[in-house]
């Protein structure tokens, strides 16, 4: 079994010269994934325990394996290595005052936290996990220590850490931002890092020009909350990424020299998810509900410029007023100069009834709600075009909040008595929501229900297996909460899910084991491959492949003809090849037809041999999301694979269900060559016609180079991420098949190995096999993008 190496650690002192030896040679690796734990394979112990540390060396035998030589792993060594594997069980035993799990208490530094393990407290752990670890940082986590705590699979209780909390001046709120303010004297140039949540949206507006067009606010390491109408309102926008510490707007050097000589560095960080509020209408001219989050691909690193603002959580903090309060916005946007500035701006705003915006927005039919606020109005001042999605902050006790983000205002900016901008309010209806899409949702599971442990065998209220575990290891759930559509049936569905309990750390209570459905079995996939045309093919049984997909394309002058295949692989997708795409640019993807058992009737469904009806099911698709490293211009097409994301789920019945993906390793190392595969369709037969009932036909997996010898003619090279497959006399599968899968049955369940990708142009020809897509060299794309697009 091999695992991906996703990080070196030496030791920091390697390679200093000491009498020509080499001490201290010793690394850690980390690994990409977790190593599923067998009687096979499974850690060896460290020597923790100083009993065994104190062990006699001379005399004593040792057990040595492997290839390479060895170094005694000694506790001056042990010291290091422990603290970055972030076991730190023998360096925090400093006397601490005894406090409880989830206590509040202070740091050495004076400041608010809670009381918990360390592995859950970010601020400890990046300390913990950095190569420059010192002595002095192992004091500074003994002061830390604030109580102990029995966690399974311990002997001993282990350590908690007085951990900072979130919504304080040490992590969030220690010191507004949009995108252009307008200044007629009340604004002023900001200081380096006076807003270090400050964030600038970029996007392709097309044609490869990419600008910064809307604002917003970091509200935790993953997190950005902008307009909806920076997403919803410019489809033909792609918003590319967020800029945090974007000084000098001007400058093309990623790192500003200020007058003290230090460097102020830009950072950019990938938007991977986009979560409109369910409710924004973009035809709505009050724009209600316009408040978007944005998911960064990777977590922010913190540091004293680049930080989150604190949401409104307190309660004291929703109560406070607005009428006549002064709130601050700061950004980069037009000035009274009538363009963008290059250093960032701010300015103070004061806070007015809705009535001052009815007013004058009357004209336009506004009409603001509780969850809007009217804001400006003063002569010269004001945020201006371009501020769209930037927060509307106030400082309370020494902290930033969140108050509000940038909708919309008067066309003419800066005119005294025209108060210049609506805000969506960040207030307890809306962060409802909010809170619950970035999966915060401690309280829905709150349901009686059968009390299982962690790992028990247990049944979903659809009735399929699942096994009972918490909420943050099950992806199905996960799923559920990300979903911008999250609603109080979802809730109700979650509390039936509960299965159990369990004391996990930072919980002062027990937190909620929810039935998680397997994702891989007989219940929900597999159970009876898919193609668009089949060589000399036997007819299939209704229902054999209830994943089975037809995709039909308006190919011009409005016919609509099908053109591919594809498999339903979940509810919500379909895989399919990227040529079926991307290679017909005129052509018009519109709907996946699931249960085609006859293609010849006009009729929806087909009364059968029994007298039972087997009924075709239309999925409009409303994503396309070719492989980005396809290229319809490389012969060879690899990364010939696209997911189809449908309008809606798909109801799983007997006779429509998905196939499942090759996620077990066991499925993902089977052998290809010599192992037998099917493809199903209604494509081109020996006949030369396509079929009118569903086909289907076994094929021999070859060595890729049975597929090179052919093809290189053409000049194609299959790579390890391609399979051959075919090759009989009269049996193939054909033009038109493409997209479809290639399968086979492993374990009980029939798996998704291939895509239909080329083949010959004479279809079922003997030692001319066909070009499948490897599913198994994507699924952690798959995956990824699946779970991304479920926030969309």
């Amino acid at each position: 079994m091999d695992y991906e190496v996703e990080a070196i650690t030496p030791h920091p002192e390697y390679g200093k010269k000491q009498d020509n030896a080499a001490p201290h040679d010793i690394c850690i690796l980390r690994l990409a994934t977790d190593v599923e734990f067998t009687n096979e394979l499974r850690p060896i112990c460290l020597p923790l325990e100083l009993d065994i540390q104190k062990l006699p060396i001379v005399g004593e035998t040792f057990t040595v394996t492997g290839w390479g030589e060895t170094e005694n792993i000694r506790w001056c060594t042990m010291k290091w290595l422990v603290c970055s594997i972030v076991t730190l069980s023998l360096i925090l035993v400093a006397d601490a005052e005894e406090l409880s799990n989830g206590d509040a208490c202070e740091t050495p530094n004076g400041t608010p936290g809670i009381c918990q393990l360390m592995r859950n407290c970010s601020y400890v752990k990046q300390m913990v996990k950095s190569a420059n670890f010192s002595h002095n940082d192992t004091t500074y986590l003994q002061l830390l220590i604030c109580g102990e705590m029995i966690v399974p699979m311990r002997k001993k209780p282990i350590p908690l850490v007085c951990c900072p909390k979130l919504s304080n001046t040490e992590l969030c709120g220690a010191q507004s931002l949009v995108d252009r303010i307008y200044d007629g004297g009340g604004g002023g140039e900001t200081k380096r890092s006076k807003h270090p949540w400050a964030a600038l949206l970029f996007y392709n507006i097309g044609r490869n020009r990419v600008l910064p067009k809307c604002g917003g606010a970091l509200v935790s390491a993953r997190y950005v909350i902008t307009a909806a109408h920076c997403t919803v309102d410019k489809p033909n926008w792609k918003l590319l990424y967020a800029r945090f510490n974007e000084f000098n707007a001007s400058s093309t050097d990623n790192c500003t020299i200020l007058d003290d000589n230090s460097e102020f560095c830009r950072m950019d960080y990938e938007v991977e998810a986009i979560i409109p509020h369910p409710e924004y209408d973009k035809n709505n001219v009050s724009r209600p509900n316009d408040i978007c989050i944005l998911r960064l691909a990777i977590d922010v690193e913190f540091t004293d410029e680049l930080r989150p603002i604190c949401l409104p959580l307190e309660q004291d903090v929703q109560t406070l007023p607005i009428i006549g309060e002064t709130f601050t916005v700061t950004g980069w946007g037009e000035t009274e100069k009538k363009r963008p500035c290059d250093i960032q701006l701010h300015v103070d705003l004061p806070g007015l009834d809705n009535e001052a915006c009815n007013s004058v927005c009357d004209v336009d039919n506004v009409t603001l709600n509780d969850r809007q606020l009217c804001i400006g109005g003063l002569s010269g001042t004001d945020s201006c075009r371009g501020d769209s999605g930037g927060p509307l902050m106030r400082n309370e006790a020494g902290v930033w909040y969140l108050i509000g983000v940038l909708s919309f205002g008067a066309r003419m900016r800066g005119t005294e008595n025209l108060p210049a901008r609506v805000w969506s309010l960040v207030e307890w209806y809306t962060m409802k929501w909010l809170v619950c899409s970035i999966v915060t949702l401690s309280l829905i599971l709150v349901a009686d229900a059968e009390e299982l442990s962690n790992g028990d065998a247990c049944i979903t209220p659809n009735g399929t297996q699942g096994i009972c575990q918490p909420v943050r290891n099950c992806s199905y759930v996960q799923k559920i909460l990300k979903s911008a559509d999250f609603s109080h049936y979802d809730t109700t569905y979650l509390q039936e899910l509960k299965c159990g309990e369990m004391i996990l750390p930072m919980r002062k209570k027990p937190i909620p084991l929810v039935c998680c459905p397997k994702l891989n079995n007989t219940e929900l996939c597999g159970a009876q491959s898919l193609a668009d045309r089949i060589y000399f093919g036997e007819e299939t049984k209704r229902g054999e492949y209830p994943w089975a997909a037809l995709l039909f394309y308006n190919i011009g002058r409005n016919r609509v003809l099908p053109k591919c295949g594809g498999a339903l692989v979940s509810a919500r997708y379909v895989i399919t090849a990227a040529h079926c795409t991307v290679d017909k640019p005129n052509w018009k993807l519109l709907y996946a037809r699931f249960n085609e058992f006859n293609a010849s009737s006009t009729d929806n469904c087909t009364i059968l041999d029994d007298n039972s009806e087997f009924c075709r099911v239309d999925y409009e698709v409303e994503a396309i999301i070719p492989h980005p490293e396809y290229d319809k211009n490389n012969v060879s097409r690899p990364n010939d694979i696209c997911i189809l994301r449908l309008a809606t789920d798909v109801e799983f019945t007997d006779e429509l269900r998905p196939i499942c993906l090759p996620l077990e390793l066991e499925v993902q190392k089977l052998p290809i060559i010599n192992e037998t595969f099917t493809v199903t369709g209604w494509g081109e037969t020996e006949n030369k016609r396509p079929s009118d009932i569903q086909l289907h036909v076994d094929l021999p997996g070859l060595d890729n180079e049975a597929c090179n010898s052919v093809y290189v003619v053409a000049n194609v090279t299959l790579t390890d991420r391609q399979l051959c497959i075919g090759g009989l006399n009269g049996t193939d599968s054909c033009r038109g098949d493409s997209g479809g899968p290639l399968m086979r049955n492993a374990f009980g369940a029939w798996h998704l190995f291939g895509v239909v990708s080329f083949g010959a142009r004479m279809c079922g020809t003997e030692n001319l096999p066909g070009v499948y897509t490897n599913i198994v060299q994507y699924i952690d794309w798959l995956e990824e993008v699946m779970l991304v697009q479920q926030y969309l």
